[in-house]
C-alpha cells in the first residue's frame, strides 16, 4: 500500500509510539490538514538538503495530524523538545498505531510517498510502555 510518510531522526519515533510525544515540530506545515494515516519512519541520518535520503529507515507508526498551529512555549513538553524557537509549526499527532514491517523503508525529507506492507500491532497513545517502545521493523 502507498502511504504518505514523514521521517524523524532518533528517539522521537519511540516517544510518539509510547504516547509521550504528541506534537511534532517542523519549520513547515503539512500539505493538507487533516492528514490521516501518516507513516512515521525512524532514521539515523539527519537529512539536511532536498534530495537527501536514508535507505535504512524503519516504519514505526501510523498517525493522524488533525490540527496544526504555531508552536508555543506551553507545548514544549508535549513536543519533548530540547530548545524552543519562534516561528515553528506544531503538528498535533493523534490516533497513534504502532506498525510492524518486514523490510527497511526509505526515509526522505518533507512528506514523501512510500510503498510498504504494514501490520498494525497497536492503537492510540500508550501503545507500549516507554521502556519497551521499539522502532524496529520486526
Amino acid at each position: 500500500m502507498t502511504y504518505q510518510a514523514l521521517s524523524i531522526v532518533g528517539t522521537g519515533c519511540l516517544k510518539i509510539v509510547a504516547g509521550l510525544k504528541t506534537i511534532e515540530v517542523r519549520s513547515w506545515p503539512p500539505p493538507v490538514v487533516p492528514m490521516k494515516d501518516l507513516l512515521i519512519v525512524q532514521n539515523t541520518i539527519y537529512l539536511k538538503e532536498d534530495g537527501d535520503f536514508d535507505p535504512d529507515g524503519e516504519a514505526v507508526a501510523l498517525v493522524d495530524v488533525n490540527h496544526v498551529e504555531p508552536w508555543t512555549k506551553n507545548q514544549f513538553e508535549a513536543a519533548m523538545a530540547v530548545t524552543f524557537k519562534e516561528g515553528l509549526t506544531g503538528w498535533h499527532l493523534t490516533n497513534v498505531r504502532k506498525v510492524k514491517c518486514n523490510h527497511r523503508v526509505l526515509a526522505a525529507r518533507k512528506i514523501y510517498e512510500v510503498e510498504v506492507d504494514l501490520e498494525i500491532i497497536g492503537h492510540d497513545k500508550h501503545v507500549v510502555s516507554p521502556a519497551k517502545a521499539g522502532g524496529q521493523c520486526l
